[in-house]
């Protein structure tokens, strides 16, 4: 009788030591199914907006450069010298956008700049990553000779 017993206890804490194996494992895929989903539900950086960030901290420089030198640089290779001499340091490049091409810079009339991305095609127009990132803004020079800049036209086309 008691080698029934025994027995029986052995099949019992084998079967129960299968069903924990089981619980952990559904448990495991449960947590990873999870997770996946999650992924699913996260917000995805849109197009253009590495690219519009690299033209903030253009923009940033072209101010300091402003007040330094009372004057909008030349192009874009005098504001990569001057924060260069400067120490001035960013994570990115700054002077290209996320597609690794150059950002076009342009100089108006009353310190009116326009930094603009031509997108991912480097074609005029286009949508998602192909879309145009276009930043206008003007620098203006109070009395004291120190700029402040006026944006006047970001938009992601």
């Amino acid at each position: 009788m008691r080698e029934d017993k025994h027995g029986s206890d052995l099949a019992d804490r084998s079967a129960i030591k299968r069903r924990s194996k089981l619980t952990k494992c559904l448990f495991l895929l449960l947590v990873i199914a999870f997770a996946g989903v999650l992924l699913l539900l996260v917000d995805r950086v849109p197009p253009g907006a590495d690219t519009s960030g690299r033209m903030m901290k253009a923009q940033l420089l072209i101010k300091e450069y402003v007040d330094r030198y009372e004057r909008l640089p030349r192009d874009l290779e005098e504001m990569a010298a001057f924060a260069e001499k400067t120490r001035i340091e960013f994570k990115t490049d700054w002077t290209k956008d996320e597609w690794g091409n150059p950002i076009v810079y342009e100089k108006g009339p009353d310190n009116l700049v326009t930094l603009k991305s031509l997108g991912h095609d480097k074609s005029v127009g286009g949508k998602g990553r192909s879309a145009d990132v276009t930043i206008r803004f003007q620098i203006k020079t109070d009395r004291t000779g120190h700029s402040e800049d006026q944006e006047i036209e970001p938009k992601l086309n």
